[in-house]
């Protein structure tokens, strides 16, 4: 199981389109009360989970992927991280694909 973490692209440009015209940029920042207090242990056992899964890690041109071991976090706990994580930081972009 593969996930990319991607900073998206447009995002940036956006952000360095809007500076140059004086314009207020998109804020690139987590917001860390998104998850809130009753849902946060999930959220930090399903972290934990994802990180020991973690079998390699690769940078590419638009962020890094992380192959993932099946067998330690399953494919549904990585799309509930994931759904998790775009609460508090929406201006990520995942990709999750599977395989085997």
């Amino acid at each position: 199981m593969i996930i990319a973490t991607v900073l998206c692209a447009s995002l940036l440009c956006v952000g360095l389109c809007a500076a140059a015209q004086g314009h207020h940029s998109p804020v690139i920042a987590c917001n860390l009360k998104a998850i809130s207090a009753t849902a946060r242990p999930h959220y930090n056992e399903l972290m934990k989970r994802l990180r020991v899964a973690v079998r390699g890690r690769s940078e590419v041109r638009e962020g890094y992927t992380f192959d993932l071991n099946g067998k330690a976090i399953s494919l549904l706990e990585v799309a509930e991280w994931i759904s998790m994580e775009r609460l508090c930081c929406p201006f990520l972009t995942f990709q999750l694909s599977a395989s085997g």
